[in-house]
């Protein structure tokens, strides 16, 4: 078993991901990451303000973060993001503990990305939080 198989799992399994939702995403991982990646974290999104609707899960590894979006009509998989962290920019994440959630925007390009992580346990978010910060705390913001 490759690195990313050994740490999807984990992942998913701390993240609360139905084992069903991530054997269906799981072709389109292996198609994007590197079998020597390591996955820090797995979360189902939304996107928050957007008509569009379906699943999203977000992937984040050392190296790469990727999106994928199942559609609610045909069940199908597709990617909606795949960059490395390398090209985000104006990465920040917000708690909101009233919701339990956290809203988490980026930008790519000329592009700006918000998805909200709606959490069930308060350890979930708080391990979506420290990975959020170990991973873009070093990133420049720009003014």
């Amino acid at each position: 078993m490759d690195l990313f198989s050994r740490t999807v799992l984990p992942a998913a399994a701390e993240a609360g991901i139905r084992s069903l939702v991530l054997t269906q995403h799981m072709p389109v991982f292996r198609r994007c990451v590197n079998y020597d990646d390591t996955a820090v974290l797995i979360a189902e999104c939304h996107r928050t303000g957007s008509a569009t609707t379906g699943v999203y899960l977000m992937l984040l590894t050392e190296r790469r973060m990727l999106v994928t979006r199942q559609s609610r009509i045909s069940g199908r998989i597709r990617v909606h993001l795949d960059v490395s962290l390398d090209d985000l920019s104006d990465v920040v994440w917000l708690s909101n503990d009233r919701q339990s959630a956290i809203e988490f925007a980026t930008t790519i390009g000329d592009t700006r990305h918000r998805f909200n992580i709606s959490g069930h346990r308060f350890r979930q978010l708080w391990h979506v939080s420290m990975e959020f910060t170990r991973l873009f705390s070093q990133m420049p913001i720009a003014v």
